[in-house]
């Protein structure tokens, strides 16, 4: 069969990778589109450099992201008209599920954040939708995905991690000594529509770490974000693509004002804590049922924070729920063969 990936933003580059490898290694053709917004386009052309680039930026304002969204709806169908597609898969890409049903392909998206509004959209005109375990039934018909609903064991960062093998040398290319405890932080998602406003626990808790000694290295969401902490001291602001989950993996601790970097973290072993001002999501609670992720409310949460060399380093990747998402995608496809 032939799987057409969308990549409408950076987290689903990593994620999709291993998916993608592994529905090619049995056998199916994959294409991959991919949004040059954010980081996104670098990360999705380190996987596939063969990739079709469709649409650039993004927009804050509710209005932009509609206008933005309906000229990429446009511009998906153009790119994939007449390549035979059977499939089309993302997580939770909007404008490639309305684009793949107004040209009669068979839709499968995935989510795992139940307070995403958007859902509504996507759930609905989804043909399956996947979704983790930990993902609430009453969102599931909230939404519209009553019986066409899947779900696999684990978390969407075991995918990622899947095949990951650290890297050496990240820390010297930074400049970070190896006796230096080291925090990465990645900056909330402002201006997503799940997350509107600000969060100025998130600066407190920078300014605590860095005075702490701690040498942060903070990963931006947009350049307004790497200006606003690129002044500060001990703080070292990523203007690259760097291999993301080495650095969480040689970082002796994680703090995330967003979801899959943190969950990455956790995921991961590294000691992990979430400044997340949103409505927190089933998964990140799951993590913390299970002593993985710590939640930081408030600035007095701050002296929980553990400072100090990380111990256990090692690393062995769960390919469950890999194996189980590419069997599912594949009896999902198939049911509309």
């Amino acid at each position: 069969m032939r799987f057409w990936i969308d990549i409408a933003n950076s987290p689903h580059a990593p994620f999709f990778a291993p998916v993608s490898e592994t529905l090619e290694e049995r056998g199916h053709e994959v294409v991959v589109t991919a949004w040059d917004r954010a980081q996104t386009l670098d990360l999705a052309g380190s996987f596939w450099p063969d990739l079709i680039k469709v649409g650039s930026g993004a927009s804050s304002s509710v209005f932009g992201k509609g206008k933005r969204l309906v000229d990429r709806i446009r511009a998906l169908r153009t790119a994939v008209k007449g390549r035979s597609i059977d499939v089309a898969l993302s997580h939770g890409s909007y404008a490639q599920i309305v684009a793949a049903r107004s040209l009669r392909k068979r839709v499968i998206t995935m989510m795992d954040y139940e307070h995403q509004p958007a859902n509504h959209l996507s759930f609905r005109l989804a043909n399956v939708v996947m979704v983790p375990e930990s993902f609430p039934e009453a969102a599931v018909r909230k939404f519209g995905g009553r019986g066409k609903t899947v779900r696999y064991k684990g978390y969407k960062e075991n995918v990622s991690l899947a095949r990951f093998v650290p890297g050496p040398g990240l820390r010297e290319a930074l400049e970070i000594g190896e006796d230096r405890i080291l925090a990465v932080a990645r900056t909330p998602p402002e201006g997503a529509l799940y997350h509107r406003g600000s969060n100025d626990l998130f600066e407190t808790a920078i300014d605590h770490l860095t005075r702490a000694d701690v040498h942060v290295v903070l990963s931006p969401r947009d350049s307004a974000q790497a200006n606003k902490y690129r002044s500060m001291p001990g703080v070292t602001v990523l203007d690259r693509a760097v291999d993301g989950p080495t650095l969480i993996h040689d970082a002796d601790l994680v703090i995330g004002g967003g979801g899959t970097m943190t969950r990455e973290a956790a995921v991961m072993g590294t000691p992990t804590y979430t400044l997340f001002s949103g409505q927190p999501p089933a998964v990140d609670e799951a993590l913390i049922a299970e002593g993985r992720l710590q939640r930081i409310s408030s600035e007095n949460d701050l002296s929980s924070i553990r400072i100090a060399k990380k111990v256990d380093r090692r690393w062995s990747p769960d390919h469950s729920t890999l194996r189980q998402i590419v069997e599912l995608i594949e009896q999902s496809a198939r049911r509309g063969a």
